[in-house]
């Protein structure tokens, strides 16, 4: 199976291709990439792999495309315009719920709450949303101006990387593929 990514203006396409959740990408934009296939078969049985190379791989691809997806929405960013600022954000967020999809694979069926992982996720990322927007304005909703939005979409994507993180860590424990010190190197360059 292949996912195909396009960015917004449709001239870069990254593509991943998921035979055993096996992860390529190719980049050469500094605009925003989002899912232009998706897979809408919602399947509990998501446990594909159970290789530790396979999942070295995937885990080696992530930081490649993470530092891309960061180029692209660090651009974002710079600009200084609330709605583009937010749109790296999103981005960035749905790059994240991505991952951890992909890395979903290396888990038994049913592992998620039983629940397919998008769905999961999805409420991870809800509640983490809604968290931050409320613990951001506490004398009440739209009290804190538009720059909310931006520090709450910072928050949660704070959330989904250390939850990527802890989540490899298990991974990598649970399949023995590196030693402590490699571990702590590749958390090190994703937290980056």
């Amino acid at each position: 199976m292949k996912k195909t990514f396009w960015h917004t203006k449709a001239l870069t396409v990254i593509t991943i291709c998921l035979c055993c959740n096996n992860m390529y990408a190719l980049s050469n934009t500094k605009e925003a990439i989002l899912p232009a296939l998706t897979d809408t078969k919602d399947q509990l049985d998501y446990a594909t792999c159970n290789n530790p190379h396979l999942l070295k791989t995937c885990l080696d691809t992530i930081l490649i495309t993470h530092k891309a997806q960061l180029a692209i929405a660090q651009a974002k960013w710079d600009t200084g315009v609330t709605s583009t600022m937010n749109q790296g954000n999103q981005e960035m967020i749905d790059y994240y719920k991505e991952v951890l999809i992909k890395l979903s694979a290396f888990y038994p069926k049913g592992h998620f709450n039983n629940l397919t992982p998008e769905k999961y996720f999805d409420g991870v990322i809800s509640e983490s949303s809604l968290w931050n927007k409320i613990i951001l304005e506490p004398l009440g909703t739209g009290t804190g101006g538009t720059v909310v939005s931006i520090i709450a979409g910072g928050n949660v994507m704070n959330d989904l990387k250390k939850k990527i993180a802890e989540m490899v860590s298990s991974l990598v424990l649970s399949y023995g593929i590196e030693n402590p010190e490699n571990l702590h190197v590749w958390k090190e360059e994703w937290m980056k």
